[in-house]
């Protein structure tokens, strides 16, 4: 069995990927294969007409299915971003993304993310009520047994910086490239 490296450098291996296709690897210029046309998969507009068969499978579907006009059509936009299965994609919804947006072409997700107060779970803080007591001046916390005053509340503090976390899966770069002809 030859390995992988030598089925992609094979003469027409790349032309069996489809139309609409996309590959990512270490290319510093486009892939160049008879029968086949690549382009960077960089979000760029090319001409509808010239690439129809692309138009015809895309579509709009990386424009948000919004026509973006002068007879062109948007090619994916793979620059700094990670693939994301579609959650339903002919046999029914798996449920595993309901909470956004996932359908073709959609995309979303931040490298790094502060979370506000309204995306923390819902917790408790519990706090017992405590004595106190106050001896030679200065307040003691506890049941003491000389000069007790009675029940107090414990003060709270804020805890953590408010800085970003950093949210990114492991990860390796890579060039991604799309057949559109």
């Amino acid at each position: 069995m030859r390995p992988l490296a030598a089925e992609i450098q094979s003469p027409g291996a790349l032309g069996l990927i489809p139309v609409g296709g996309q590959i990512s690897g270490p290319f510093s210029s486009l892939p160049v294969f008879p029968g086949a046309v690549f382009a960077w998969a960089d979000g760029g507009l090319i001409d509808r007409t010239a690439f129809s068969t692309f138009f015809g499978v895309a579509g709009h579907v990386y424009n948000g299915g919004v026509d973006p006009g002068s007879n062109k059509v948007r090619k994916p936009d793979k620059r700094g971003r990670v693939s994301v299965g579609a959650d339903n994609f002919g046999q029914g919804e798996a449920g595993r993304i309901p909470n956004s947006n996932r359908a073709l072409g959609q995309n979303g997700g931040e490298e790094r993310h502060a979370q506000t107060s309204a995306e923390l779970a819902v917790h408790a803080h519990v706090v017992s009520a405590y004595a106190m007591s106050v001896a030679h001046g200065q307040l003691a916390y506890g049941a003491g047994s000389d000069g007790f005053t009675g029940v107090g509340t414990m003060p709270m503090n804020n805890t953590g910086s408010g800085t970003a976390a950093n949210v990114m899966q492991p990860y390796e770069v890579d060039v991604w490239v799309v057949r559109v002809a």
